[in-house]
């Protein structure tokens, strides 16, 4: 009888003998990317960071920043003819300006008299001042005296607040994103958060009226007796920018995130590819 040396039991069936049992291997389990963060979740975590972002002013006492500016022009201006300053000048432009400066540093709980208005300041636009975006006032005067130019900001005093802010944001995102390992449910929670911050940004821009009324009055004692009086309105482009801001660091997280995801995803595939080669 013929015996195959490369077959020894080639009469039997594969998978009865013992070295047939050996080669035979079991099929890999494929595992897909986890399952993502439900929206409950996504609205939960935001309204969360929300929330500590409003309190935390209070919470680590931080010290605040205003500033404010007021100027008026009275212009006398002769195109041609002879000049008043100057016998014989062609023309002359003369200018006078009414210039009224302020700035101020504090803490708002250790103020005497608007304690209580710049606490609720910081409470309510806490979360737009922590990305580093000051809030601006600007004057509209009142129709006696069209030529009034006045603006006013508010800040935080200190950086810190805002570094502080972005790395703990960070934090965040890397312990969501290791939890999850979904990118795609991490970007939708970029988004979702970017979403409710520009409600919570358009709503407190829309009450800005109401709740800068006192820092208005204020303001207005500032005003000289030419400079006259002004209503002063807050200013969309910094509240808005909060959630831009957040939502771009958000961004390059992800993006960064991704391709190094990317790069250790291909690497195996490179070397397989390279070995392939190398015993070809």
């Amino acid at each position: 009888m013929n015996i195959d040396p490369v077959r020894p039991y080639a009469d039997q069936p594969e998978g009865e003998s013992g070295s047939g049992a050996l080669t035979q291997r079991k099929p890999r389990k494929e595992t897909g990317p986890k399952k993502g963060m439900s929206i409950v979740w996504m609205l939960v975590i935001s309204i969360v960071l929300l929330l500590i972002c409003m309190f935390a002013p209070l919470i680590f006492i931080l010290s605040m920043k205003v500033g404010f500016h007021a100027s008026i022009e009275s212009i006398d201006h002769s195109a041609e003819g002879p000049g008043t300053i100057l016998i014989g000048a062609a023309s002359e432009r003369y200018t006078r300006t009414i210039a009224s400066e302020y700035t101020a540093q504090f803490v708002p709980s250790k103020l005497e008299e608007q304690a209580m208005t710049f606490n609720m300041i910081a409470i309510l636009y806490g979360p737009m001042m922590l990305t580093g975006a000051p809030l601006e006032l600007t004057g509209v005067p009142g129709a006696e005296n069209r030529q009034l130019s006045s603006k006013a900001f508010l800040r935080f005093s200190s950086w810190i607040p805002m570094v502080i802010f972005v790395a703990g944001f960070l934090l965040l995102l890397i312990i969501l994103d290791l939890a999850l390992g979904n990118p795609g449910s991490l970007l939708k929670f970029i988004v979702a958060l970017s979403v409710i911050w520009v409600i919570y940004s358009l709503v407190m821009w829309a009450v800005g009226e109401w709740t800068m009324s006192s820092v208005s009055q204020m303001l207005n004692r500032l005003l000289t007796e030419e400079q006259g009086a002004a209503k002063y309105v807050l200013g969309l482009s910094n509240i808005i920018a909060a959630p831009v801001r957040i939502f771009l660091w958000g961004i390059i997280y992800w993006v960064l995130s991704f391709l190094i995801r990317r790069s250790k995803s291909e690497q195996p595939k490179n070397d397989f590819a390279h070995a392939k080669q190398l015993r070809a």
